[in-house]
């Protein structure tokens, strides 16, 4: 006799029925009795298994022992038996076994006995990981499959016979934390080979606006028969990869693009964004000072005339974002990160003055790079990245053929520092919020 591995309660027993009622004490070690099997799934066979005794129930008769598997059972566990207890909801780390299916271990462990015929049971229509299974012919034994090339061709043909185009749906799409649903209309589901970070991707349309986005980014009505089919992909792509964020990121995610998958990920993955886009404009205005001869003039004037317009716009805001969250201080926060972010701007903005030649015939260059790569059927950045990285190169190579010495130095503080500030940034933002939040009306 046994009993499921998970149980809810078992009293602690005394220890004086212990010794009166049960044959085995918590600390005890034990093994299966040969010929003993698993009573949920009757093809695996339980003989040799040895472990530990954890918890005692004596109200049970015969009594129950909770054993806990030392390492050369769990070693020599059937792969199908883990799949099973994890598709069960069940620890395959312990079992409740009873009385007269334990002995006691003496030392000389027992041949683990090994399940001949396995018996998979009918894969389960209402239970989506075995609705997923049956797509990639698999039995109720096998694992889910991993997220790849293949399994995504493979998914890719299923959904293409079943869902029908286009269809109406709901996106969100916006800035972090300020997302905006609004109706679509999905027109065609893009191959596989097009398949990024995020899954599969669909090509919507948005008024005028035509958008390729995710499919899992997609939110429709539950009895909408579209629903099923993607809501089935969905939760295979997340017990693979872990929760996928889709909504866009505008500006740093799309010169740096990058691993989206994931909260943790993500987020750590946004502040490298940050960091790696402020050490860039770091590099460009470092060199700009330390080469050209107007350009610390250009930087300082720049990033004064913008420090203050953000101070005003920063203030502005924070009015209105103080009068909503309740938060006295609302104008001082919002007021001092817009005059650090427009002095930041305004030094980039200096820079790139002083250094116009280079970063107008850079941005030309890049621009012209971005078109053949995307004749070449790659497009890893978009239009106004390449604009953008044009500009940068053609500025550090502007004041490198100024004075290689001074650039070069100037390059190497100016990333530093502007690394650091983009890091720095977001956190004083959120820190500063936190902090005024103790302190509303």
């Amino acid at each position: 006799m046994s009993r499921r591995k998970k149980k809810k309660s078992a009293p602690e027993p005394a220890a004086p029925k212990s010794l009166v009622l049960g044959r085995f004490f918590a600390g005890c070690r034990v093994r299966v009795r040969p010929g003993t099997q698993d009573p949920n799934f009757p093809d695996i066979p339980l003989g040799g298994w040895s472990g530990t005794v954890r918890e005692v129930d004596l109200k049970s008769r015969p009594a129950l022992y909770l054993v806990a598997w030392d390492e050369r059972t769990l070693e020599a566990m059937h792969p199908v038996f883990r799949v099973r207890c994890e598709r069960e909801g069940l620890d395959e780390e312990s079992m409740w076994l009873a009385d007269n299916d334990l002995e006691l271990d003496t030392g000389e462990p027992l041949p683990i006995e090994q399940p001949g015929a396995l018996v998979a049971r009918a894969l389960d229509p209402n239970e989506p990981g075995d609705r997923v299974r049956a797509i990639f012919q698999l039995t109720s034994d096998d694992p889910l499959p991993e997220v790849n090339d293949d399994t995504l061709r493979v998914y890719h043909h299923h959904l293409s016979e079943r869902l029908k185009f286009p269809f109406a749906a709901l996106y969100e799409d916006g800035p972090f934390l300020q997302g905006k649903v609004s109706p679509i209309l999905v027109l065609r589901l893009l191959p596989p080979e097009e398949a990024e970070d995020e899954g599969l991707l669909v090509e919507v349309a948005r008024g005028d606006e035509r958008l390729v986005v995710p499919l899992t980014a997609l939110e429709l009505a539950e009895e909408d028969p579209q629903a099923g089919p993607i809501a089935d992909y969905a939760s295979w792509l997340e017990d693979e990869l872990g929760p996928v964020d889709n909504k866009s990121q505008p500006g740093l995610t799309d010169l740096f693009p990058g691993p989206t998958s994931g909260h943790k990920r993500h987020m750590v993955w946004l502040f490298l964004q940050a960091g790696l886009f402020t050490a860039a404009c770091g590099s460009l205005v470092g060199s700009v000072v330390g080469a050209l001869s107007w350009g610390r003039t250009a930087v300082t004037v720049g990033a004064a005339l913008t420090g203050a317009l953000g101070l005003l716009l920063g203030a502005k805001y924070g009015v209105i974002f103080g009068a909503v969250n309740r938060i006295r201080t609302g104008v001082l926060l919002c007021g001092l990160f817009g005059v650090l972010v427009g002095s930041l701007l305004g030094a980039l903005l200096g820079a790139a003055v002083v250094a116009f030649v280079g970063t107008i015939l850079g941005s030309i260059a890049g621009t012209l790079a971005g078109q053949v790569v995307a004749a070449l059927g790659r497009k890893p950045l978009s239009a106004f990245s390449w604009a953008m990285l044009g500009a940068w190169v053609g500025g550090l190579f502007l004041a490198y053929s100024e004075n290689a010495d001074l650039a070069i130095s100037g390059a190497v503080t100016g990333a530093i520092l502007g690394g650091v500030s983009g890091l720095l940034l977001p956190v004083f933002f959120l820190v500063g919020l936190g902090l005024l939040m103790t302190f509303r009306r």
